[in-house]
């Protein structure tokens, strides 16, 4: 058995996979090579089953399919239990049939890999929640591999490393985690390279989290842009380099792009749930107050 890849091209199914057991939903007993039972057969490898887009990618199937007596047959692939299956097909889809794969093994076979982090949360991403929400859908709760760690995380976009705000933003948000058991995760970014921001963070916060951006393109999925000679320059700036030099702080030797702005969001699952726009390059919200902030304003 083979299948057709996008460029048109067939490849084998490998034995070892088409001989698998599998289990699920309104599957015959037997192998992964038992459900396929006609010439043409659509293999759908959801994302979980609390993601919007899952739920949107059945119900546009299942319109398609009850449209079109001619349509292929429909085989899902889950990444929950047998039972989980049962329950939420039960809702989007009684009579669809699926294999669950919790261990991601078939994934996996099929090449099914994980996101990137401009693949999972970049603009496409954000205008095709636009459109999934348009159509009815929403998130559920988290399940399987969401890509990323759980519950609300803060993104925090760094200014340059020779920037006196970058060292106070590290140093503020530290702080605050250190303080508060409860303070949400945080995944800093930054302009340069991997090892650049190693040594760097090896300095101020051996064990964050960051991801190296050296071509600014999360920067700009985020709208994360370049100040202005007002936002980079003014008087509220001057008055903010007073109060981080009060802190202990000092600019270091220029790098990357020095006139990028901060940026600040919170997110959850696939959702920005909040975010902070900074009026000049020294603005940046209150850390340590951060979940009042959340409950203000979400």
């Amino acid at each position: 058995m083979s299948r057709i890849s996008e460029s048109g091209e067939r490849t084998r199914i490998p034995e070892a996979v088409l001989v698998r057991p599998v289990f699920g939903v309104g599957l015959s007993p037997g192998t992964l090579a038992d459900q396929i039972v006609s010439e043409r057969t659509l293999f759908v490898f959801l994302r979980h089953f609390g993601c919007i887009f899952c739920r949107e990618a059945i119900a546009d199937i299942r319109a398609a399919e009850e449209a079109d007596p001619d349509y292929p047959d429909v085989l899902f692939f889950f990444q929950g239990s047998a039972t989980e299956g049962r329950v939420f097909l039960r809702r989007y889809w009684p009579r669809a049939r699926a294999v669950a794969d919790p261990e991601l093994e078939l994934y996996d076979a099929f090449g099914v890999g994980r996101a990137s982090l401009l693949e999972g949360l970049g603009p496409q991403v954000l205008r095709a929640t636009r459109r999934a929400k348009s159509k009815g859908h929403s998130n559920g709760p988290r399940s399987g591999d969401i890509w990323r760690m759980p519950g609300v995380t803060l993104f925090v976009f760094l200014r340059h490393f020779g920037c006196i705000f970058c060292r106070e933003t590290i140093a503020d948000i530290r702080a605050a985690e250190e303080a508060d058991p409860d303070y949400p995760d945080v995944l800093f970014f930054f302009q340069g390279s991997a090892t650049e921001g190693r040594v760097f963070l090896r300095r101020y916060w051996p064990r964050a989290r960051a991801v190296a951006d050296p071509e600014l393109e999360l920067y700009d999925a985020f709208g994360v842009g370049r100040a202005s000679l007002l936002e980079g320059l003014g008087p509220q700036v001057l008055r903010a380099t007073r109060r981080a030099k009060s802190k202990g702080h000092s600019n270091g030797p220029r790098s990357g792009d020095i006139w990028r702005m901060p940026g600040v969001f919170a997110v959850e699952s696939l959702d920005i749930v909040w975010s902070h726009s900074p009026s000049h390059a020294a603005d940046h919200p209150d850390f340590a107050g951060l979940r009042e902030v959340f409950s203000r304003e979400t």
